[in-house]
């Protein structure tokens, strides 16, 4: 009886840990499409030009954005999510950034924000 009521018991445990593990190794199985980026220059103007592999349509899908007589520094890329900044002379930034997204939902690039910003010299950080 006590026999059957250890193994039992130790069954049941083995069966919530399974299940536990399983669990929180799924919240690992989902990652962001990895986007690259490359800047191309036409002359005078500079453009930001991305590229993505969707492996549900197993294509590459491009984005380019509008070509910009600002100068395009690329500040972040990481999950997907792709960060760049304008600059309109070297050492003096455009008072705008730009957030983009490759949407694996509706597979395609969308930009999630254009972040206008004044920009302040001699600010202090308290």
């Amino acid at each position: 009886m006590v026999r059957r009521m250890f193994y039992r018991s130790f069954l049941i445990m083995l069966y919530l840990l399974f299940m536990v593990s399983v669990i929180t190794k799924a919240q690992d199985l989902f990652v962001h499409y990895p986007v690259t980026a490359s800047i191309a220059f036409n002359g005078g103007q500079q453009r930001l030009e991305c590229s993505v592999y969707d492996s549900v349509f197993q294509t590459n899908v491009v984005y380019n954005t509008n070509w910009s007589s600002d100068i395009i520094i690329i500040t972040g890329n990481h999950d997907g999510l792709l960060t760049y900044t304008f600059w309109t002379s070297p050492g003096v930034q455009a008072p705008k950034m730009e957030l983009l997204i490759y949407d694996y939902l509706i597979h395609e690039f969308k930009v999630l924000k254009t972040l206008l910003y004044l920009l302040v010299p001699n600010r202090k950080i308290y």
